[in-house]
């Protein structure tokens, strides 16, 4: 028999697409984040080709882009639904070959269950692993935006703040290659840009809300204002439920506890 992994949560898989787009599947492995952003790249300049008229009552690539967005969370969702149903059929089976497949690891009781300490330590790499990738979009976008032409107020404002977040890009690569290594002081620093993150997303939602409207109106509009208020949404509720999991006291033990070093044989 096998003990399968914690299934991945299918709310946060879907999250994940919508607010990162292909960088999001990196939360189902390597392969798959890769894959993933390689097409999300191809679709979204596909999208920005389409032409946009002066007069027309809506940006045809801002509707192209919202639907993109979404239907990469719907697919993140059946994704995440089918491997959690295929890791759970391939933990009650007998075949090692299928074990392995989907990451289960074999045993020969089936009351056993991984220690606290150990779901702990699973749970802060998988956070660990996430910080590190969206760190490193961010410091990637930052290099990308500091080292383009400026073109119109939004360019100008990118170009402004491209090396802030690309200090906070390394900030958040330092950080989560703590957690990897369950350094004291990731810990510390999770808090801190958990409070940061949550307040940068609120700050975003009450700015974008009371932004004038433009051009646009009706369905597009309220459209937009959805997608791009669930974006700034989705920043502040990792950053409370960052804050809030690094101060559970299991947490702090864990960050406490000593850990020697290997020893290698000569």
């Amino acid at each position: 028999m096998a003990i399968a992994k914690a299934p991945k949560k299918t709310w946060l898989a879907a999250l994940l697409a919508f607010a990162f787009g292909g960088p999001g599947f990196f939360y189902f492995g390597l392969r798959q984040g890769l894959r993933a952003t390689f097409a999300w790249l191809v679709a979204a300049l596909l999208v920005l080709l389409i032409p946009s008229h002066p007069s027309a009552s809506f940006d045809p690539q801002t509707v192209g882009l919202f639907l993109l967005q979404a239907g990469l969370a719907w697919f993140a969702y059946r994704m995440c639904k089918r491997k959690n149903a295929e890791a759970a059929k391939a933990a009650d089976s007998t075949d090692p070959g299928a074990a392995r497949t989907y990451g289960v690891a074999p045993m020969m009781n089936r009351n056993l269950q991984p220690t606290p300490e150990q779901r702990c330590s699973k749970k802060l790499k998988d956070i660990g692993v996430f910080v590190i990738v969206g760190s490193g979009f961010a410091l990637l976008m930052g290099a990308i935006h500091f080292n383009m032409l400026p073109m119109g107020e939004i360019g100008n404002f990118a170009h402004y703040i491209s090396p802030y977040v690309c200090c906070v890009g390394a900030w958040g690569l330092a950080t989560g290659i703590g957690l990897l290594r369950a350094w004291r002081w990731a810990r510390i620093s999770m808090q801190v840009f958990s409070s940061l993150l949550a307040a940068y997303g609120a700050v975003g939602v009450v700015v974008f809300l009371f932004m004038p409207n433009g051009d646009m109106s009706g369905w597009p509009l309220l459209l937009l204002k959805t997608g791009v208020s669930i974006y700034w949404l989705f920043h502040v509720a990792i950053g409370v439920w960052w804050l809030t999991y690094f101060n559970r006291n299991n947490v702090k033990a864990y960050f406490r506890t000593p850990r020697r070093a290997p020893l290698v044989s000569a």
